[in-house]
């Protein structure tokens, strides 16, 4: 289901004036749509001629002229957040019906791009017993990294990659390892699109 969208904020109180004048009139020419617009489009129209009103007056300047152009704008700015409104609800995001009104969809937003090989990926024996610290530095585009480590096989199988973590920060410490062992490590960065590429393997003797 389409959002409409207004953009409202990022208008200035001409362009502001425009767009609420176009919007009324689109809609206007829409009646079998919009039957019973809410605010009603006389009220709306009204508030734009008070905004345009104001506005000419507080352009001579004046802090009172500036403070009413503010007030009548807060009553238009309020009316057009209820047609919003009312727009979403009749045309149930249906884009034409959204454009009937005179407004815009909102876009959809651009899934993230697949994040980058983790670099600089090391491995060094830690200060512990039976530990490595791993480190690497950042990836654009990441919610977490994931840490591997190769498990070896047996006489059943081949061995494979486990899952060590999942995690946000750039350095983990693996414990619990056998000292005087070598163990082999990777990381790949995910976001909601998937996973990277690999880094280069990295390996270290446990303390």
């Amino acid at each position: 289901m389409a959002k409409v969208k207004l953009g409202w904020s990022q208008l200035t109180i001409p362009q502001k004036i425009v767009k609420a004048n176009s919007v009324s009139t689109t809609m206007a020419g829409h009646p079998g749509t919009y039957v019973t617009p809410d605010p009603p489009l006389a009220d709306l129209d009204q508030a734009i001629s008070n905004l345009g009103a104001a506005e000419s007056e507080a352009i001579k300047g004046g802090t009172d002229r500036t403070v009413t152009r503010n007030a009548v704008l807060n009553i238009l700015t309020a009316l057009m957040s209820r047609l919003v409104d009312y727009v979403q609800l009749t045309s149930a995001g249906d884009p034409v019906k959204i454009a009937e009104a005179g407004l815009e969809t909102q876009s959809d937003r651009s899934p993230w791009p697949l994040p980058l090989k983790v670099p600089d990926f090391q491995a060094e024996p830690g200060g512990n017993p039976g530990t490595i610290v791993l480190t690497w530095d950042a990836v654009t585009h990441k919610r977490s990294y994931v840490v591997e480590f190769w498990m070896e096989g047996n006489a059943a199988g081949e061995g494979g990659w486990e899952m060590l973590v999942i995690q946000g920060g750039r350095k983990y410490t693996a414990t619990g390892l056998t000292t005087g062992t070598v163990y082999r490590f990777r990381a790949v960065a995910q976001n909601s699109t998937g996973l990277g590429e690999y880094s280069e393997e990295a390996d270290s003797v446990a303390r």
